[in-house]
């Protein structure tokens, strides 16, 4: 039973993952921070990215048309050698190769192969996420199980067993990896860890020992260590702790979880942004603000998407307004992009310029459009005469943002009288 809940749930996510990144109208633009030695923080210029991963000196992101585009480091053609396409629906950056899912459930790779992390990628159409680590790769099946491929080794050619010892299965619902260890979410909330449990010389880390219980609801496997997100918004960490990389800080606000070489980061349910750990070149430090809604912990980099508002089209009566005129109201009909229903909106949240709220709103679902009147003589105080652009503002009811605009000519018939 339990494995036919998880095959029909990955089905299904994968579907809607799918429908959501190539169909959407809303994206967002990048940030990134730290160490920029390669270019890894000079994130692209655009709004219509979904996703994005961190490499130990490269950055990947997933555009909303279904395509790829990558920055940074190019010394084994991570960058260079993206593939063409735009039917993809995630995305995972390893080290220095990078892995990408298609609509199809199959997993195209490129970038550095020196030990099949790239060429032995598995066949099939069956797969419903991925993870990139620095000799190998990890993949979910849409089954529950797992498969690995790449190597078994760390920089020292020490055995690690990260991809001989995949654990049997098929309750398996998340995964994660980086550096020599993997993580995995089971569908109980418990997790189970292999690979790699030591640090860079061969001294104990406990990357791959994993904390008891089972209310986990997301993953994330750093360089030495590994976090967890509680069911509650907590976090935990263990395993290399040498920068406090595993030491999270309290509370239970967290909704997303990031690791990367001995940093960590967090999203808030606020939207902000917490890091903690090593912070060489600031990568702990992020930027302010509270509109951020993915995150990733790179080599010595982080990068994060910022949401941008839902675009509405704006018409606004009158289009010329008189200062001086008794006119009561200028009112604003708004339209949502195709992909929204106007019931989405909170008529609550809506603003004119920021400022003004409407004396009244309410929504024509059959037109698929929302009015809203605000009183002239508030609006008169925010205008000049000439051309003006006004803005509204607002929020849908899950909390994502709308802005449209549209410009007016003001007068002042009534001037110098």
């Amino acid at each position: 039973m339990i494995r036919k809940e998880i095959s029909v749930l990955s089905i299904v996510l994968l579907s809607v993952v799918a429908s959501w990144a190539c169909e959407t109208a809303f994206a967002g633009s990048l940030v990134g921070w730290g160490f920029n030695n390669l270019g890894q923080i000079n994130v692209p210029d655009g709004s219509d990215f979904v996703a994005i991963d961190a490499g130990e000196w490269y950055g990947l992101a997933l555009k909303s048309n279904g395509s790829l585009e990558a920055w940074g480091s190019d010394q084994n053609h991570e960058v260079g050698h993206l593939p063409n396409g735009s039917d993809f629906v995630a995305i995972a950056a390893g080290w220095d190769h990078g892995l990408a899912l298609k609509a199809d459930g199959s997993i195209v790779t490129w970038g550095c192969d020196t030990d099949g992390q790239v060429s032995n990628v598995p066949a099939g159409n069956d797969f419903v996420a991925i993870a990139g680590a620095r000799y190998h790769s990890l993949a979910l099946k849409s089954d529950g199980s797992l498969e690995a491929w790449g190597g078994n080794r760390d920089y020292f050619h020490r055995y690690t067993g990260q991809v001989d010892n995949v654990p049997a299965g098929n309750d398996f619902v998340a995964i994660a990896a980086w550096g020599c260890h993997n993580l995995a979410l089971k569908s109980d909330g418990s997790l189970v860890a292999w690979g790699k449990n030591t640090d860079y010389y061969g001294n104990y880390a406990g990357q791959c020992d994993v904390p008891q219980g089972n209310d986990f609801v997301a993953i994330a496997a750093g360089h030495y260590h590994s976090l967890a997100l509680k069911s509650d918004g907590s976090i935990v960490g263990w395993g290399g702790n040498d920068f406090g990389q595993a030491t999270p800080p309290s509370g239970n606000d967290f909704v997303s979880i990031a690791a990367g070489h001995r940093h960590s980061l967090a999203l808030k349910s606020d939207g902000t942004i917490v890091g903690w750990g090593g912070n060489d070149y600031g990568k702990a430090t992020p930027p302010g603000g509270n509109d951020f809604v993915a995150i990733a912990a790179g080599g010595h980099h982080s990068l994060a998407l910022v949401s941008q508002p839902v675009p509405m089209i704006i018409d606004i009566d009158p289009d010329v307004l008189n200062l001086e005129s008794r006119g009561k109201w200028i009112t604003f009909y708004v339209w949502l992009p195709e992909t929204y229903d106007a019931a989405d909106v909170n008529p609550d949240t809506i603003l004119l310029n920021g400022e003004v709220s409407p004396a009244l709103s309410w929504i024509d679902e059959a037109e698929q459009m929302l009015m809203a009147k605000f009183p002239r003589s508030e609006a008169q105080e925010i205008l000049e005469p000439g051309e003006v652009e006004l803005t509204i503002t607002g929020e849908l009811i899950d909390g994502s943002k709308i802005e449209g605009s549209d410009t007016i000519r003001v007068i002042d018939k009534g001037a110098g009288k």
